[in-house]
């Protein structure tokens, strides 16, 4: 008989670690004004912050987690003796039904649905070593990742047969139907090709180094692993930030991608993932001290219903800023740093009813649906 994981079984430094990737999607993912920019003297500077910090950083280490938790389930079900394959792909087939309700009924930035694939991948390589697992990884993330970024901007592979001012009709239609119509046009399963390689590669490296990671116990950061966190934390943390800082030349237009250049894709590539790592041994070795720990659980809640914030986080930004459903149309109305703190506002409203129903409920309302269905099939 298939059981849900118990209280003990979770690992609360990556529920925490969860939440605070969302906290950094949620800030990822703040749908800025195209044409219709509000100007202050701090839109740069939060410009620099975003592009530093943020772009491409924490859904990595969503990502990452996304491994763990495929790990952590798959020696669950190996040690009670019950074939976890056809669970798997089951939870996996409901969960890319979930994608494809989110991104084509709210959210064109989807990543559910490439997670489902690249889990449904995790099956075929979940019984390699770590070293196998790493190595894949870096050629994902960095070798194939490098290789279609150069492809996009030197060979003009991504031409769409719509027009970029699609996206800003996206966010001012006052239509609901138009807003879906527009969705499924611009969404990236539907232009393949042109937008899935890079994001699947991408998003499929991560977790693989997230599967790694788990085998290896990173994240319960035993003693004989915090030397390795230590290194972690000083060396991707130096790369990590010099590199993203050229890739803020990159975006800026301050460095123009040349032959003579033809290199730097690749180190910019690693350089994301080494700030991701970098920010995830911070966390854990913060999380081991009870003054940070304190501090630090309040992204627990948040982060035992990932699924359900995260789809929630959509719902928001469509209501605030868009105008298909008739919400408060913020869009091309705020700063950057106003856009921010709005941010910031709601997720701080998310760890609060996270918070408040899970003193009630175990799980998400959306991940309690999500594994009814899965252990109903699977049965």
């Amino acid at each position: 008989m298939l059981q849900q994981s118990t209280k003990q079984e979770r690992i609360h430094a990556v529920d925490a670690l969860r939440g605070f990737a969302l906290f950094g999607i949620i800030l990822a993912n703040i749908p800025f004004s195209g044409e219709h920019v509000v100007e202050s003297p701090l839109n740069q500077t939060f410009d620099f912050f975003h592009n530093v910090f943020i772009a491409h950083k924490f859904i990595a280490m969503f990502s990452m987690l996304f491994g763990f938790g495929f790990y952590i389930q798959f020696q669950r079900f190996h040690s009670k003796g019950i074939r976890f394959t056809r669970y798997f792909l089951i939870r996996m087939a409901l969960l890319f039904l979930i994608g494809c309700l989110h991104g084509y009924l709210l959210w064109t930035g989807d990543i559910i649905r490439a997670y489902a694939f690249g889990g449904i991948v995790l099956l075929l390589v979940r019984n390699w070593s770590v070293k196998s697992l790493l190595m894949l990884a870096v050629i994902l993330n960095v070798l194939l990742t490098g290789i279609m970024y150069i492809v996009i901007e030197g060979f003009e592979w991504q031409t769409y047969e719509y027009s970029p001012e699609l996206y800003e009709q996206h966010r001012l239609t006052t239509s609901y139907m138009d807003y879906l119509r527009i969705n499924w046009r611009v969404d990236q399963w539907v232009n393949f090709l042109q937008d899935m390689p890079l994001t699947l590669f991408y998003t499929f490296g991560n977790m693989l180094i997230g599967f790694a990671l788990a085998k290896l116990d990173f994240f319960r950061l035993p003693e004989r692993l915090k030397r390795i966190n230590r290194y972690m934390i000083s060396l991707c943390l130096l790369l990590g930030l010099a590199l993203n800082y050229v890739f803020y030349l990159m975006i800026s237009g301050q460095i123009v991608l040349s032959i003579s250049l033809i290199w730097l894709p690749f180190v910019l590539a690693a350089g994301m993932i080494l700030l991701c790592l970098a920010y995830i041994s911070i966390f854990l070795r913060l999380f081991k001290t009870k003054t940070f720990k304190k501090v630090l659980s309040i992204f627990n809640p948040i982060g035992r219903m990932a699924l359900t914030n995260y789809i929630m986080q959509s719902v928001f930004y469509i209501l605030f800023f868009y105008h298909c459903l008739n919400g408060l149309g913020f869009y091309g109305k705020l700063t950057h740093g106003e856009s921010y703190l709005v941010a910031v506002l709601f997720f701080g409203l998310q760890v609060l009813f996270s918070m408040l129903w899970l003193k009630k409920f175990k799980q998400g309302p959306i991940e309690w649906i999500w594994k009814k269905a899965a252990y109903y099939f699977a049965r």
